[in-house]
């Protein structure tokens, strides 16, 4: 089993974002997609998957997660936070 299976709204409820920040986020033009499936018009996330980008998108760049091997997603109370195209931190 590949993992549980999220629409887009749950995407953006577990990062602390917009539907259409999700969206948006999955288009090719940004750095760092959201890795996604389509099944005709309606896109599905795996949440092996997007674990991965948010350990990946909280890492200075050039790394990755695999690389990570005690790299932990922390939760309760503290936020997300992420790096726009300049590589500024901003909160979602």
């Amino acid at each position: 089993m590949p993992g549980r299976i999220m629409t887009l709204e749950q995407v953006a409820e577990k990062l602390g974002m917009s539907a259409s920040w999700v969206y948006n986020h999955t288009r090719t033009r940004v750095e760092n997609p959201l890795p996604f499936r389509k099944f005709g018009k309606y896109l599905r996330f795996l949440e092996p998957e997007i674990n991965e980008w948010i350990m990946e998108a909280s890492l200075p760049k050039g790394k990755k997660a695999s690389e990570q091997k005690s790299a932990a997603v922390k939760s309760g109370g503290s936020r997300l936070m992420f790096t726009n195209n300049s590589g500024r931190e901003c909160r979602p």
